[in-house]
């Protein structure tokens, strides 16, 4: 499986519509709504460039309320195995 990140724009009072659209696509993972030059963040798992090639376009982009995407391909992932949230800190270095 790969991953990728999508930032999109919406039009002005349409984050919550898109966003209920966006959790609908099941290579959709998880969704944010930011603050910032974009509006919402997605987090996509898909087999291949073919698939994602396919994704993008032809679901999240035709989306009514989606003004502009950009897509962020990942080449690997860097993680901390235990991350504690109420004390804002790492536990454990993977």
């Amino acid at each position: 499986m790969e991953t990728a990140f999508v930032l999109i724009n919406a039009e002005v009072g349409k984050v919550p519509e898109v966003i209920d659209e966006l959790k609908e696509i099941p290579q959709v993972t998880e969704v944010y709504s930011i603050a910032g030059e974009y509006d919402i963040l997605v987090k996509l798992r898909f087999a291949d460039i073919k698939a994602l090639g396919e994704l993008v376009p032809k679901k999240l982009q035709k989306i009514k309320g989606i003004t502009r995407t950009v897509t962020l391909l990942t080449f690997e992932t860097h993680k901390y195995v235990n991350f504690d949230l109420s004390a804002g800190h790492k536990l454990n270095k993977e």
